[in-house]
């Protein structure tokens, strides 16, 4: 009795061992091709930062690029003319390049954007004109100084705030996003 159930567990640790072999070889030799993935699935239109070099498959650098609409049709249908082409065979991505987004619509006691609506510079020059508007303002006779025959040279100021330069991609295939 003894000798038998030793037999039947050595035919099942034998089995086992074969069947984790088996798998294991499947594998090895690419039988296995699940996507390593965490199952994420952008929404189509979706912008994406990333410190990579490059964006990654079905998504594009979002640079203003022309794509065709026969290609692109559920991104078209999403996005439009908003950014650029003709409406008829192409459409533009929205350019990111060198810009900061910003919300769309208006919050409480702030501008207005629109959708697709760019703006700002990145320089200012300041001449007298607009380094007097404010001493003009003044009444404190103490807070003004008075320099004869000054030669004030208009001088450009960068308002743009630090920064870090990072890719913006868009997502060109995924879920199409339905209205909530």
């Amino acid at each position: 009795m003894k000798l038998g159930h030793q037999v039947h567990k050595a035919i099942k640790v034998s089995l086992s061992v074969l069947a984790s072999f088996v798998m294991a070889v499947g594998i090895l030799l690419g039988g296995y091709n699940a996507p390593a993935n965490a199952g994420y699935d952008p929404f189509i239109g979706e912008i994406m930062t990333t410190a990579n070099t490059f964006c990654p498959q079905d998504w594009a650098e979002a640079d203003g690029r022309t794509l065709p609409i026969n290609q692109y049709t559920p991104l078209f249908a999403l996005i439009g003319t908003t950014y650029g082409g003709d409406g008829y065979n192409t459409f533009n991505l929205p350019d990111l390049r060198s810009r900061v987004a910003v919300g769309y619509g208006q919050g409480n006691g702030l501008s207005r954007y629109q959708l697709g609506q760019t703006g700002g510079q990145e320089n200012v020059a300041l001449g007298v004109a607009v380094a007097n508007a404010k001493v003009a303002a003044s009444t404190d006779a103490s807070a003004v100084a008075v320099v004869n025959n000054a030669k004030l040279q208009p001088a450009a100021v960068s308002p743009v705030q630090p920064y870090l330069a990072l890719r913006y991609c868009i997502a060109l295939n995924g879920i199409f996003p339905s209205r909530g």
